[in-house]
C-alpha cells in the first residue's frame, strides 16, 4: 500500500481495515474462497498446457491456429495467452472505473514513505527478482543459444520473475505491518507510552511505569523498526 503512488493512496486509505479470520462462518468463507480459486485454477490450466488429459483426448488443443502477427499458434496456446491478454485488460478497466469513481481521502496512509523510499524499494525488488529470474533460467535451460531455447529461457525468467516480486511484495507488506502495528499500538520511548492514530497525528499519553519484563521486547522493536526504515 505505501509503494503506490499518492492519488492511489488517498482513494484506499477509507477502506483500510483489518482482515479477520475469526468466527466460524468467515474462516468457513476464507477457504472455500481459496479452494475455488484453485480448483478453477487447475482446471483451466488444463486447457492451456500440454501433457493434460483434455489436451491428450481433444486434438482441437494441438490444432495450430493462425493469429494475425504471431503466426500459426496451437489452441492450446490461445487460450493460454489470451486468456491472460483478457484478463489484464478486464482488470485494467475495472482499476481506471474505480480510480474514477472513488472519491480521494484528505490524508495518505500513517507514515507514508518518501517518494525515494518507494523508489530505492521498487527497485531492490526487481533488482532482486530479475537476478533470481535469471539465475533460475540458466540452471534449468542454460544460456540460450537457439530459438527454443531463447523461448523456454524467456519463459522461465518471466514466470521466476513474476514470482519473486510477488513473494517480495508480500514479505515486505507482512515485516511493515507488524512495524505498524508496534508503533499504533505499543510503541515504547523509554518509558513513556507512544501511540499514533489512524489519521498519522501523534500523540502522547502521561508517563507509564512500564514492567521491566516489557523494556526488552522494546529495544527489540525499536531495533526492527531502524532496520526496515532503512
Amino acid at each position: 500500500m505505501k509503494l503506490l503512488p499518492d492519488a492511489i493512496q488517498r482513494r484506499l486509505t477509507n477502506h483500510l481495515g483489518e482482515f479477520g479470520f475469526r468466527g466460524a462462518a468467515r474462516f468457513a468463507l476464507i477457504v472455500g474462497s481459496i479452494l475455488l480459486g484453485i480448483a478453477t485454477h487447475l482446471a483451466w490450466d488444463s486447457f492451456t498446457h500440454p501433457n493434460t488429459w483434455p489436451y491428450r483426448h481433444w486434438s482441437i488443443l494441438s490444432q495450430p491456429f493462425h493469429v494475425p502477427i504471431a503466426g500459426a499458434i496451437q489452441l492450446y496456446k490461445v487460450f493460454q495467452h489470451g486468456s491472460t491478454i483478457i484478463g489484464i485488460g478486464v482488470l485494467s478497466i475495472w482499476l481506471v472505473f474505480c480510480y474514477r469513481a472513488t472519491e480521494p481521502s484528505g490524508h495518505l496512509v500513517s507514515n507514508p514513505a518518501s517518494p525515494m523510499r518507494k523508489i530505492r524499494t521498487v527497485g531492490c525488488v526487481l533488482t532482486l527478482a530479475f537476478v533470481g529470474g535469471i539465475v533460475r533460467a540458466v540452471a534449468a535451460a542454460g544460456i540460450p543459444s537457439g530459438h527454443p531455447a531463447d523461448k523456454r529461457f524467456v519463459g522461465l525468467l518471466v514466470v521466476t520473475v513474476i514470482a519473486l516480486v510477488w513473494w517480495q511484495l508480500v514479505i515486505y507488506g507482512f515485516l511493515a505491518s507488524r512495524i505498524v502495528h508496534q508503533h499504533m499500538g505499543l510503541n515504547f520511548n523509554g518509558r513513556t507510552l507512544h501511540r499514533t492514530d489512524k489519521d498519522g497525528d501523534s500523540w502522547r499519553n502521561q508517563a507509564i511505569a512500564l514492567p521491566r519484563i516489557c523494556r526488552p521486547g522494546s529495544h527489540a522493536i525499536a531495533a526492527a523498526t531502524k532496520i526496515f526504515r532503512w
